[in-house]
């Protein structure tokens, strides 16, 4: 049953000497409790007088407030009900007609996971080179999350947005999956989601699986393991076919019990699938990880049970994070641009900020493998991609 909406009385507070009017105060605290759901479409908005008096201001400034959240399509007005709260349309609320904030918004999936710390660097650096202000959304792999902070940058009026993969579970729906996110009145570039059509900077990810696969095969494994995610999530499909089309190439069979679904990029969870491959008494001669962290959680799983790295079982990993270098064996893994993404993607969305005209054609961030100790290679160098090399 409809009800009035109690949580603004309590809620509302209002400025005298603030820079904007009253009118837009109320109406952008009435915006944000709508886009975070702690006003529900279908609840009626206290009547004009009611929240006049409780404010003690002109009935005029609240009737300007609310003719804002009108103009903005939040709210609707009805003879005998008052002022009804509308479903929410993110692209109907943008106030386009605004002055710059100079601020742009970048959601991200996980800040635990080392990967993101360097893109946002990058990121961070172009950023501040040009005066703007960066706000940083972490979902903490929660898609619904994800969606929230786009609606509460948008209700921010930040001036554009960087969107990379938000995570994997609960939900694998993509929100920005669809044509109205490509053109929305503020700009948006996505940043490694190789489904989407829109402005984006992307990893060559196919390419990733098929250099980390393809090195194992050439150490002479013809059964080798993929610890990967959701695969309905593009980018990791993406690796997946990488790692398919490495062993169609060399006359392998794809056995789907060596490929590990993880609910997480975590050391626990490359862990625990490593775990569950030795349990099953499946575990191949070599095993490519989607994830660094997966790969150094599989090596820890395997010096548990005494089988040796790469001796026993070769291991490869994707990221090239940090720590590589300082895990015994040291892991060789696929390494990824990670600043100079947050970079570039940086550059195109200051580029759309600034009305400037640029290619709608994906940008694509090459990788290469770094060879170490954990593939089975006797020394260590840099292999580019599509470079055939000696080990």
């Amino acid at each position: 049953m409809e009800k009035h909406s109690d949580i603004i009385l309590q809620r509302l507070q209002i400025g005298l000497n603030e820079n904007c009017s009253i009118a837009s105060q109320i109406a952008d605290q009435i915006r944000w409790l709508i886009v975070v759901n702690e006003i529900k479409p279908g609840e009626i908005l206290p009547p004009v007088r009611t929240l006049a008096d409780h404010l003690n201001i002109n009935l005029h400034t609240v009737r300007a407030a609310y003719r804002l959240l009108e103009e903005s399509k939040l709210i609707s007005t009805r003879q005998g009900l008052g002022s009804v709260v509308l479903d929410y349309d993110s692209s109907a609320t943008v106030a386009t007609n605004m002055l710059p904030t100079n601020t742009f918004g970048i959601i991200v999936p996980d800040l635990q996971n080392p990967f993101y710390p360097s893109f946002l660097s990058g990121a961070g650096k172009v950023s501040s080179a040009q005066n703007v202000l960066m706000i940083t959304c972490d979902t903490r792999e929660k898609i619904t999350l994800g969606k929230a902070f786009f609606d509460m940058l948008i209700t921010k009026r930040v001036d554009g947005i960087l969107i990379s993969p938000m995570g994997s579970y609960p939900s694998t729906t993509d929100f920005f999956d669809t044509g109205e996110y490509y053109d929305f009145p503020i700009p948006i570039v996505f940043v490694d989601r190789p489904n989407v059509k829109g402005y984006s900077v992307l990893l060559d990810a196919k390419g990733s699986g098929l250099k980390g696969t393809q090195h194992l095969i050439e150490h002479g494994h013809q059964k080798i393991a993929m610890l990967t995610g959701n695969l309905s999530i593009p980018t990791l499909h993406a690796v997946y076919e990488g790692y398919q089309e490495a062993l169609e190439r060399n006359n392998l069979s794809l056995d789907t019990n060596l490929v590990i679904d993880v609910k997480e990029f975590s050391y626990q969870a490359g862990y625990l699938a490593t775990l569950q491959l030795i349990k099953n008494n499946i575990l191949p001669s070599a095993i490519f990880a989607a994830g660094d962290m997966l790969a150094i959680g599989a090596m820890k799983a395997l010096r548990e049970h005494s089988i040796r790295i790469p001796d026993d079982v070769a291991v490869v990993g994707y990221n090239d994070i940090d720590v590589c270098g300082f895990v015994a064996p040291s892991l060789t893994s696929i390494t990824v641009p990670m600043q100079k993404m947050g970079e570039e993607s940086a550059k195109m969305l200051l580029a759309l900020m600034n009305k400037q005209n640029i290619s709608r054609q994906p940008l694509m961030m090459s990788t290469e493998l770094v060879i170490r100790e954990s593939c089975g290679c006797k020394k260590i160098n840099q292999i580019s991609t599509g470079v055939k090399k000696e080990v």
